[in-house]
């Protein structure tokens, strides 16, 4: 789902709700709204198209603009259920752009359950 729909969606729920239930209210949409078929292309295609590039900078800015206008139009609940709707993106995106040896962590077993210290694994995030 792009950016700006999640954005929308948060955003409505911040004006229907309060606050405090908007938030997390607002991050469940995003799981919601992802689970709903989008793109029509695989993400390989999708991700090497100079189309989707454009598309996702045309994106980015109708996004930041409808967050510059719901704070100028004095709708701060708005915003932030906006800004939660759209925050799993971020730490994906995040995961995603960071170098490979940055996006695991060795955890060594002799620390967990007693094994020898030699046996290592990794384990990768849900972004990695």
């Amino acid at each position: 789902m792009i950016g700006f729909n999640h954005a929308a969606v948060g955003g409505i729920i911040g004006k229907l709700l309060p606050l405090p239930i908007a938030i997390p209210a607002a991050v469940a949409s995003h799981f919601i709204l992802d689970m709903l078929p989008h793109y029509g292309i695989p993400h390989e295609q999708r991700n090497d198209s100079v189309f989707w590039k454009y598309f996702s900078i045309v994106d980015l800015a109708a996004t930041v603009g409808l967050g510059v206008y719901v704070l100028l139009d004095h709708q701060p609940a708005m915003f932030w259920a906006g800004l939660a709707a759209c925050s799993p993106d971020f730490v994906w995106i995040a995961g995603s752009s960071r170098p490979a040896h940055l996006t695991s962590a060795k955890i060594k077993h002799g620390l967990l359950n007693g094994t020898p210290a030699s046996n290592t694994t990794s384990v990768h995030g849900a972004c990695g």
